[in-house]
């Protein structure tokens, strides 16, 4: 019954312009579900304390995510 997640799941890494993986599908390939599922995973860890990076405000983490538009998102 999960089987459909996990499609959803192995997409989320694939990127609108086509330079994702592991399929290297793009655009409108790509379910909106995983699209969601992508943008969660990247403003989580903008905004959360990393230790390899500084945390994100949310106007800087919208920014970004606004700058990623058309290329990863």
């Amino acid at each position: 019954d999960l089987a459909g997640l996990a499609e959803l799941v192995l997409r989320h890494h694939e990127n609108d312009d086509g330079s994702g993986y592991p399929l290297g599908i793009k655009g409108e390939e790509i379910p909106v579900e995983s699209r969601i599922i992508a943008i969660v995973i990247v403003c989580s860890a903008m905004i959360n304390p990393r230790p390899y990076a500084d945390t994100l405000n949310h106007e800087e983490a919208l920014a970004e995510l606004k700058r990623l538009a058309g290329s990863y998102f």
